[in-house]
């Protein structure tokens, strides 16, 4: 699934876009999907800018 693709899913089923970022930039209080160089990063940033759940994929398709 490409990043269009989960977009479209996410808005389908009623997540409100302020809960994530999809390569977006970083929102506090939310689930964010960054592209950082040639990898690819996820993680939950919360409301002082802690990250938690941070994981690292090589492709957005695993991520």
């Amino acid at each position: 699934m490409n990043l269009i693709e989960l977009k479209d899913k996410l808005y389908w089923k009623n997540v409100p876009d302020r809960w994530y970022s999809l390569d977006d930039g970083l929102k506090p209080d939310a689930c964010i999907l960054y592209k950082n160089y040639a990898k690819w990063e996820f993680f939950y940033l919360g409301e002082k800018g802690d990250r938690h759940e941070f994981k690292v994929f090589s492709d957005v398709n695993d991520a």
